[in-house]
């Protein structure tokens, strides 16, 4: 933010008779109580996560001024419209806390920086809660996320710049306003655990709301569009009872069987399957990563999942829709409504994908599907189970495990100063170690966000929308109106009067607090280490509700581990070159590592003999 900025900032603070008259925020337009009844829930929360912060140096100062904006909010509460001086109450609290929480903080290296950054989303608060796109988005959102990809450049300590600064990630616990307005994001790893944790009971109890969200990003639901589901979108945001539906289904297509027979069968399907794929590549001569590890991926998930058999040019087909569905998605929700006609192959594809699932589905989970209600969807469980599936595919583990694959590749053979990794070899039978590394590194989810406030249904008030909130399983959809002809959707508000907490799984898995001095360092731990991880969301899971049926941990994190530690024990780095070692860079999430082609010294037809890995994951984990 230029000087200037900062120094009409200050000005705007001057206008101001004295601090004590600028504590007297203005109570809410419709009246004391519904202010505090409003406020009661950030403080709280906010005041709670402070008191952690007591033993921290840095923070110290803050501690103290946060519990003074409390008492704030209490002098606000009984101030009379005369001492507003034009400021409503949330301006008046939000310039509070710069200056007491922020610039005030003479302890914090980056004060100057952290507050001219508050005093400039201050002035431009109007401006960054404003709509942008066809699905209320705020713009503070669209502009935040740039930010991230434009100004907080840092190779793979991007997101601990975004989110902490400069400081780095001790003391990192809590950001307000960010990603966008009104959100709140959790860095601490005890926080994303305990707020994670709540999950299936918070929302089965209708007091959170899951919006169709691929971690940190929005999604556009244009590629939802043609395959009739409501809610649209990515099947993350159906209601409890639809969610309900979908788990065992989900639990049971991307698991690796529930006895020790079955999981060794999946143990040797994926073998073989991997040993196919490395003699096919050797015998092309060159592997391209990460394209050939999705397109890898998607036959294994299909084979597994449904026994259904995807060709070669089929998966390679499917990688370039994956890739255009997650691009588009995230950037399309930003796009004005014109833009749509341009997005229509998208829905096109994608339904048509669905509809080729639906087959398999059937033939495995019918019979289980077919006495379900998925109401609101007037399509039928069948085909909301087959979406949700396709949604694996697709945004879940069909990305985030081949990008893991190739951050572990990528390791081995970059020569790039990005490196974290420069031993580039894995230690002897450490290959499940090493790839529980690279999750724990570079997490391929980034964000685990719900909403304490849900965002207001179009056409209805914000208290008709917290009325659908209803306990026991009984959350209910927006309802759906009258598709627009030019995105083929009803309209979605994704941001517009919610309020959005963000846990952040990636700084989680490096906090100090839990992973000791070597957290932001890549070092392959021992095993029992990994039993910390929050990357799959393994807080998410309570048996007690809703039978586990409401479990949002990931359904297929043992399946993930078993492709990936298979993958590099069957990876052989001599059988390799890397075209250009030193232009393989490491950089910001969620893809972390640039494209790369490794060319194939020698070419074996039948070198590989399975010797002790058929059995490996199985044996040990069944």
């Amino acid at each position: 933010m230029s000087a200037k900025l900062a120094a009409k900032a200050l000005s705007a603070l001057a206008l101001i008779s004295t601090l004590g008259a600028l504590a007297s925020a203005a109570p809410c337009p419709d009246g004391a109580q519904t202010c505090a009844a409003t406020a009661a829930a950030d403080e709280a929360t906010l005041l709670q996560m402070a008191s952690k912060q007591a033993t921290k140096p840095r923070f110290a100062p803050a501690v103290g001024l946060l519990a003074t904006r409390a008492e704030l909010r209490e002098v606000a509460r009984r101030a009379s419209p005369q001492d507003l001086r034009g400021l409503s109450a949330d301006q008046a609290e939000d310039l509070s806390s710069c200056i007491f929480i922020t610039c005030l903080n003479f302890l914090d290296p980056m004060r100057e920086e952290n507050c001219a950054r508050c005093l400039h989303d201050w002035l431009l608060s109007p401006l960054l809660n404003s709509e942008i796109g066809v699905n209320g988005l705020a713009l503070g959102y669209a502009t935040d996320m740039l930010s991230i990809l434009l100004f907080h450049k840092n190779g793979t300590d991007t997101y601990i710049n975004a989110w902490c600064g400069t400081g780095g990630l001790v003391g990192c616990s809590m950001k307000r306003d960010f990603p966008g307005p009104g959100a709140i994001s959790y860095m601490e790893w005890e926080d994303v655990w305990n707020i994670g944790k709540q999950y299936p009971a918070k929302q089965w109890s209708g007091e959170w709301w899951r919006g169709a969200e691929l971690g940190m990003f929005m999604l556009t639901p244009v590629a939802w569009a043609g395959v009739g589901t409501w809610p649209v979108g990515l099947t993350l945001g159906v209601t409890p009872a639809q969610h309900a539906v979908l788990r065992p289904v989900l639990d049971d297509a991307f698991g690796t069987g529930k006895i020790w027979q079955q999981k060794r069968a999946t143990q040797a399907l994926i073998t073989s399957m991997i040993t196919k794929f490395f003699e096919s590549r050797l015998a092309e001569g060159q592997l391209k990563i990460p394209g050939d590890l999705k397109a890898l991926q998607f036959q294994l998930l299909n084979k597994v999942a449904l026994n259904r058999d995807v060709s070669w040019a089929d998966a390679l087909a499917f990688v370039s829709l994956q890739t255009t569905a997650t691009i588009m998605g995230v950037i399309g929700d930003f796009l004005p409504e014109p833009f749509y006609i341009f997005l229509g192959d998208i829905k096109k594809q994608y339904a048509q994908e669905v509809k080729a699932l639906e087959p398999f589905v059937e033939k495995k989970y019918g019979t289980q599907l077919a006495s379900q209600s998925c109401a609101p969807s007037e399509t039928s469980c069948l085909t909301l189970a087959s979406t949700s599936i396709m949604d694996g595919l697709t945004f879940a583990g069909g990305i985030s495990v081949p990008t893991d694959m190739a951050t572990a590749v990528g390791l081995l053979y970059s020569t790039s100063p990005t490196n974290p990794y420069p031993a580039r070899e894995i230690p002897p039978n450490k290959e499940l170690e090493f790839f529980w590394e690279n999750i724990r590194y570079f997490a391929p989810v980034i964000g685990f966000p719900s909403w304490s406030t849900r965002p207001t249904c179009p056409g209805l008030s914000p208290n008709e929308t917290q009325s659908l909130n209803k306990p026991g399983g009984k959350q209910e959809a927006c309802k759906e109106g009258p598709k627009n002809l030019a995105t083929g959707f009803a309209k979605v508000n994704q941001w517009q009067g919610g309020t959005r907490q963000v846990p952040n799984l990636a700084l989680a898995q490096r906090d100090p607090n839990k992973w000791g001095p070597t957290s932001n360092e890549f070092v392959v731990r021992n095993l029992i280490e990994y039993k910390k991880s929050v990357g799959f969301a393994e807080m998410a899971e309570d048996n007690t509700v809703a039978g586990g049926k409401m479990n949002r941990i990931c359904p297929g994190k043992t399946l993930a581990l078993m492709i990936g530690e298979t993958f590099l024990k069957l990876f052989k780095k001599g059988e390799w070159d890397a075209v250009s070692p030193e232009g393989i860079v490491f950089g910001i999430g969620p893809t972390w590592i640039s494209e790369f082609v490794l060319k194939s010294v020698t070419t074996p037809r039948f070198s590989r003999l399975l010797s002790g890995n058929a059995c490996s994951y199985a044996c040990v984990y069944a």
